[in-house]
């Protein structure tokens, strides 16, 4: 009786690379600069997904349905997601109901 080895290897294209560092690039930058922000105002904030040409975050809290939200976007959201992707477009939910797989930030 022989024993058998089971190998699983996963590929990873480039692409698959990229994307995968843009999201952890954003979403270190959202620990680090908005986070604390949307925090000082009672707002939780979710990283949903990245990819070079999405960024999509969601916001809960005191943020959800303010009209606030869309200076948030334009002035804290996007400027640091197009420091890490440059053609990236910033995607923002507000609400009580958080997106599936969304990962808590801060």
């Amino acid at each position: 009786m022989s024993k058998r080895s089971r190998c699983v290897i996963t590929w990873l294209s480039v692409d698959d690379a990229a994307i995968e560092q843009v999201g952890h690039q954003v979403l270190k930058a959202l620990k680090e600069l908005v986070a604390p922000l949307v925090q000082a105002d009672g707002g939780v904030i979710y990283f949903v997904r990245a990819s070079a040409d999405e960024v999509h975050v969601h916001l809960t809290g005191t943020c959800a349905g303010c009209p606030g939200v869309t200076m948030t976007r334009s002035r804290l959201l996007e400027p640091v997601v197009k420091s890490i992707a440059a053609k990236a477009t910033v995607t923002l939910t507000t609400g009580p109901i958080i997106p599936e797989g969304a990962q808590k930030v801060g």
